[in-house]
């Protein structure tokens, strides 16, 4: 198995592989695991709110992470484990109303997100 990352979705950029198939809120497939992102998906993934995706990252190391010039918040990379996929599901419906592309409210997110998901780690 392909090691992987979780990563933002503003984060993500063109050639990146899918790793797991994205989702819309109601479970619908956007993105199936194993497509090359491309321009278009990225304009989708905005569309549609996903806040972020786990691509495949073949050599194990920094060969994915966000280019020179994007914040520090952004470039720390987040394992994708099970607790943190449960918790990104649990949240979404608790931020369903909230616009997730604006800053303060995708932080709260992606803070309540880690949060969550270290507790159910430690449960």
């Amino acid at each position: 198995m392909e090691p992987q990352k979780t990563l933002s979705t503003q984060d993500a950029h063109p050639g990146m592989i899918v790793a797991v198939d994205v989702r819309d809120r109601s479970g619908r497939l956007l993105i199936p695991a194993g497509t090359p992102l491309k321009e278009k998906h990225l304009r989708v993934l905005q569309i549609w709110g996903i806040a972020t995706l786990s691509v495949r990252d073949p050599s194990g190391s920094a060969a994915h992470q966000a280019p020179a010039g994007r914040d520090q918040e952004n470039k720390e990379m987040r394992p994708a484990t099970d607790a943190q996929a449960r918790a990104e599901a649990v949240l979404r419906e608790v931020f369903r109303h909230a616009d997730l592309q604006r800053p303060p409210m995708g932080t709260l997110f992606h803070l309540a997100v880690e949060r969550l998901s270290r507790r159910m780690e430690q449960a």
